[in-house]
């Protein structure tokens, strides 16, 4: 109910941060990929769907996600990666998901 999310406007990273935890106040997590073309969402309404489900989220029927982060969401860190394979071909990304100190003062981003 009080984790907020956030894209982080310089990596385009997912942050989530819950400033009403007392033991984790100046911590935030982070999801992020190595693809450029990635688009993201902090809103679990949106990657499932409204009819969807965890067995078959509506994202996975997206071309792309909206971005969409904030406070007042139901809190995820989604990341969908656009690519095509040839016959034969492999791709490769690299994830990550973290946590760590808040880069600025607590209570602000």
């Amino acid at each position: 109910m009080h984790v907020i999310t956030q894209v982080e406007p310089g990596s385009g990273a997912l942050l989530a941060r819950n400033s009403y935890n007392t033991v984790f106040t100046d911590r935030v997590a982070f999801f992020d990929v190595d693809d450029p073309t990635r688009t993201v969402s902090g809103d679990r309404c949106e990657f499932l769907g409204r009819n969807g489900s965890l067995r078959s989220p509506a994202a996975m029927y997206r071309a792309r996600l909206s971005g969409k982060a904030g406070a007042a969401l139901d809190p995820c860190a989604a990341i969908q990666v656009p690519f095509e394979l040839a016959d034969g071909r492999s791709a490769r990304s690299s994830f990550a998901l973290a946590r760590g100190k808040t880069r600025t003062t607590p209570g602000t981003w």
